[in-house]
């Protein structure tokens, strides 16, 4: 398993709160898939699949790429930046605490 990121979890951990989706919860669903003799490599991104197959050895490639890019609203709030966000942009700052409101908006 290849993670871009220094914490195994992608968007789930990202993106979704904590109090949806405690990182214990997380953690033991990535112990189980380890236990089963999957190997994690963390820290590193995955650009090119035919390298992956060709090149390192494997012999099938599963995507599970997330939804890295939100879609924009089609309301007419959607217009006005302070006022919306992106699902994805907003959701990757829940986990954190940072408001996704700005000053003038808030």
């Amino acid at each position: 398993m290849f993670e871009r990121l220094a914490t195994p979890g992608g968007l789930m951990r990202s993106n979704i709160p904590s109090f949806r989706l405690p990182a214990t919860v997380i953690d033991d669903e990535i112990g189980l898939i380890l236990d089963m003799g999957v190997e994690l490599r963390l820290g590193h991104a995955v650009t090119s699949l035919r390298q992956l197959l060709e090149k390192q050895g494997f012999d099938a490639v599963f995507v599970g790429s997330g939804a890295p890019k939100g879609k924009d609203s089609s309301c007419p709030a959607g217009a006005i930046p302070t006022a919306s966000t992106s699902a994805s942009t907003g959701s990757s700052r829940w986990p954190s605490g940072t408001s996704t409101r700005s000053a003038s908006a808030s």
